[in-house]
């Protein structure tokens, strides 16, 4: 479906069009109607449709006007213009601004029908023949110069002698004169995976593909060339010829979003693009190169379809850490007691981040010291335990090569709740080892008349209010309550099989004094010792 406005200040006509034809029968979409350019403008800024319909006289922005800036922002736009026989003279200058189509009134639903159909099919052919893998291969084989682009990236390298560089760009043909210089370097997004899905794998006959909208968008702006790079990278030489600074800026502004109008609407990817500064010499393009490498290393601050120039993010920074520092101090807290409060620390900090324009240096800074409080928190709470899962700096390089800052936020989150969960089990393991030789030790030494809970806290290495807490918790009596019950226990087990005198079993199960051992069995068993005895043997 091909996404078409309307554009119609007449509300009576504006709904006559509207209704008179049926448009997904005819492989569109009516995405959007308004009254006014203004309006229509505002919503094509934001949007990507392939089709105007457009009336000449409106207010606020006429027809013309509204199709001039279109033009700007979505090159390949179809529009059609709404036209009046005595308007006929501004379908003319409309022609001029690159209107595909116009429309006389009144509109019929046939001639309107017939014009949707032929620029259907004008679309269809455009993408066809982007999309035409045997075309694209063709031009592969037909429009390599070896020579020209090795040229150009040993001049990027700085591997060529000053001297004979003007001989070298005359003797192959490359129109490179001008007073200024400066390389921009672009790199599609995602192309290996957009390539393994849609273009079976042959993800250099994309990169192609792309190249070759980059040259066609650059032909009709003078000298610029654009070559493959490494990486995946395509590199374009910016050549001024007279313009002042701003005016080259707005020229190079205006062919980079032309191209990435054009690569996201034929291959729906997006470009992250890298500008490097002005060089008045051939000799000094590595410089600009090397700018531009710069500029696209904060492409995970900027995201894709933005144009970074080095000038821009290179500026004095007066960002300091020190709010940075005191969310790390929460984060590491956060981690080790548990809980969802990761997530929103970790959103704080990124806020700061975004909206500090900090320097890529101090952006890796921060991954630096968030990485570092992450394994602080581990090592405080796991370090040495007999379950150790070991995290060392070899799990954090894949977030430094994150080209997206949404995914550095995402792999924190996920890395602090794994870690809180890893704690988390990790104490219930300790406190499960603990009571379990806290058990032990009890059934080891209840005999002993002085065993307290200060002799097994001892035992155990840990303090007296963290056992009695936990102690607590995990059998719902307190240290003393669980001893006399298993004392209890071992008691009617003496009374019952053996010969033993009531103030010998007192002694066998940790009781000096045999008449508070005999008040504490009836008081748990309802019966004196030696009732218990002579009860059960009458049984």
């Amino acid at each position: 479906m091909y996404k078409i406005i309307i554009v119609e200040d007449e509300i009576p006509v504006r709904n006559a069009i509207c209704n008179i034809i049926e448009w997904e029968e005819l492989g569109y979409e009516l995405v959007y109607v308004s009254g006014d350019g203004q309006d229509a403008l505002t919503y094509i800024e934001n949007n990507q449709i392939d089709v105007i319909l457009t009336d000449i006289c409106m207010p606020f922005m006429d027809g013309l006007e509204l199709s001039n800036e279109a033009k700007k922002i979505l090159p390949t736009v179809k529009i059609v213009i709404i036209t009046g026989y005595n308007e006929f003279e501004y379908a003319h200058k409309a022609v001029e601004i690159g209107v595909d189509h116009y429309l006389l009134k009144p509109i019929t639903a046939d001639e309107f029908t017939k014009m949707l159909i032929e620029i259907k099919n004008e679309l269809d052919n455009e993408f066809s023949k982007k999309r035409n893998l045997l075309a694209l291969k063709k031009q592969v084989e037909t429009n390599k110069d070896i020579l020209r682009d090795k040229f150009l990236m040993n001049l990027l390298y700085n591997k060529i002698n000053s001297n004979i560089i003007r001989e070298k760009v005359n003797n192959l043909g490359i129109k490179l004169e001008g007073t200024k210089y400066i390389v921009a370097v672009l790199q599609p997004e995602n192309i290996k995976e957009i390539a393994d899905s849609n273009w079976d794998c042959d993800y250099q006959l994309l990169e192609f593909a792309i190249l070759n909208i980059c040259n066609e968008v650059l032909t009709n702006y003078g000298q610029n060339i654009c070559i493959l790079g490494n990486d995946d990278q395509l590199i374009i030489f910016f050549v001024n010829d007279n313009q002042d600074e701003i005016e080259f800026r707005d020229t190079i502004d205006e062919i980079m979003n032309k191209i990435i109008v054009c690569v996201e609407k034929f291959y729906n990817i997006g470009m992250y693009i890298g500008v490097g500064d002005n060089y008045a010499e051939l000799q000094d393009l590595h410089f600009s190169y090397k700018d531009a490498l710069n500029a696209l290393e904060y492409r995970v601050l900027n995201g894709s379809n933005k144009i970074i120039y080095k000038m821009d993010v290179e500026k004095t920074s007066s960002f300091s850490y020190h709010k940075i520092d005191e969310y790390l101090r929460e984060l590491e807290y956060a981690i080790k007691i548990g809980g969802n409060k990761t997530d929103k620390i970790i959103d704080y900090i990124f806020s700061i981040i975004i909206f500090s324009n900090v320097h890529i240096s101090q952006f890796r800074t921060i991954l630096l010291k968030i990485t570092t409080t992450i394994l602080k928190a581990y090592e405080d709470i796991c370090s040495g335990s007999p379950n150790d899962v070991i995290i060392d700096f070899n799990q954090f390089n894949e977030v430094f090569g994150k080209e997206k800052i949404d995914e550095v936020k995402t792999y924190y989150k996920k890395l602090c709740k794994n870690l809180s969960n890893e704690i988390n089990k990790e104490r219930i393991d300790i406190k499960t080892s603990q009571m379990q030789k806290a058990y032990q030790f009890i059934y080891n030494n209840y005999q002993n008349k002085s065993l307290d809970i200060n002799m097994i806290c001892n035992h155990l290495n840990i303090s007296s209010s963290y056992f009695s807490r936990i102690f607590k918790t995990e059998t719902n009596q307190t240290f003393m309550q669980y001893l006399t019950k298993v004392r209890m226990e071992k008691a009617k087990d003496l009374l019952m099989n053996s010969d033993y005198k009531v103030y010998e079993i007192s002694e066998k199960v940790g009781y000096e004094d045999p008449h508070y051992f005999s008040y504490n069995f009836k008081k748990k068993t309802g019966v004196k010792p030696t009732q218990y005895r002579k009860k059960e043997v009458e049984c």
